[in-house]
């Protein structure tokens, strides 16, 4: 019990001074992280020792995560010859000191992923003794894919609190939740490999896909559950019936689920036909409440749009009201609208160049966790 006090009490100590690292210092220091992970890595061996790597049906394994990972990020690859690629971070590191840094971006992975090794290997009393462990190694093992991430996340903006939850932090605990997992029926080197297709290629290609980032965090969300109910499979041939039956049904709640979510991002993420906008402001009570959300088309040149409730832009600001009157100007409409619980017109016409679709459907409630957050920010 003692032990397990002290490599607890190691974690937090380490989880402090990365996220010290991180944004109190506010410039990341690699070699900072580096040794704070060396320091980890030295205490958990003390405390535990070393454990050899279970062997059984390793190489099925190996063989399993790879070939997942290098199937989706081939799969991207291929998406991207539609919407484009991107220059990667291989191609900026140049100098001498860039590429220190991309080495100490290396040692650092595969200290932490040998500290997850012994850490999820530990032998606790209770299942709630497991559980905090496991929970503050994610919360560790995610403090290092922020440090080494190519970008700082600030949060003086709903928007950038919304980046920083949707396309960092909720896919980087869905990775580190299947990387403890490998981990601990494969070893440090079965997460390496996977961390290597799906993470550090960045730094061999020189580019990648670019790819709307709401739908690339669905697919990193996504995935690590994929990984997991293959490798889980491989790794317990031999089930009940009724364990295989439980299963089965959790995996169609978790396509269903998956399935909605995917198409809420889809409908967020504005690629495709059908969009959808939280609404923010009362200028449409009645028709479209605050709080509510609304699906809308893309718009078409040249749609009657008389009596529709429409999505344009003014000021780079999304607004949805009704089109009251059209009036032709040199050739091209323009548009007078009006929220329906406002009591006067709006005082500017709209164009059809700021026109981005009309409204379809009404999704009531749904947008007020948005809506909050951003009168909080």
């Amino acid at each position: 019990m003692f032990k397990y006090i002290l490599q607890v009490l190691s974690i937090i100590l380490t989880i402090s001074l990365l996220f010290f690292n991180i944004y109190i210092s506010k410039s990341i220091n690699f070699v900072f992280t580096f040794l704070v992970l060396l320091g980890m890595l030295l205490v958990s061996i003390f405390l535990f020792g070393y454990r050899r790597v279970d062997k059984r049906d390793y190489k099925y394994k190996l063989v399993l995560v790879a070939g997942l990972t290098f199937l989706l990020q081939s799969a991207l690859y291929l998406v991207a010859t539609k919407t484009g690629y991107t220059a990667n971070y291989s191609s900026m590191f140049k100098s001498y000191v860039e590429k220190n840094i991309i080495l100490l971006v290396f040692l650092s992975v595969s200290l932490r992923e040998v500290i997850r090794y012994l850490i999820v290997n530990i032998k606790v009393r209770t299942k709630w003794q497991n559980l905090l462990v496991h929970m503050l190694l994610i919360s560790m093992c995610v403090l290092v894919d922020l440090a080494i991430a190519p970008k700082i996340y600030t949060f003086t903006t709903f928007t950038l609190v919304y980046e920083f939850i949707a396309m960092f932090l909720i896919p980087s605990i869905a990775k580190n939740i299947l990387l403890n997992y490998l981990s601990k029926i494969g070893g440090y080197f079965l997460t390496f490999v996977y961390i290597l297709i799906m993470d550090l290629y960045i730094y061999f290609l020189p580019v990648k896909p670019d790819l709307n980032m709401l739908l690339e965090a669905v697919v990193l969300l996504v995935f690590p559950y994929v990984v997991y109910n293959y490798v889980n499979q491989l790794n317990n041939k031999k089930t009940v019936i009724k364990k295989k039956e439980k299963k089965k049904e959790n995996k169609l709640v978790t396509i269903i689920s998956t399935i909605i979510f995917a198409i809420l991002v889809c409908l967020v993420s504005r690629e495709f036909r059908y969009s959808m906008i939280g609404i923010g402001s009362g200028s449409m009570t009645g028709t479209i409440n605050k709080g509510d959300a609304v699906i809308y088309k893309r718009y078409e040149k040249g749609e009657n749009l008389k009596d529709r409730v429409i999505v344009f832009k003014r000021n780079n600001v999304m607004i949805v009201h009704r089109v009251i009157k059209a009036y032709s100007l040199d050739g091209e409409y323009v548009y007078q609208t009006k929220g329906d619980n406002n009591e006067s017109a709006d005082n500017w016409l709209v164009e059809e160049k700021d026109i981005i679709g009309t409204v379809e459907r009404r999704v009531p409630l749904i947008a007020w966790p948005s809506v909050i957050l951003g009168e909080i920010f």
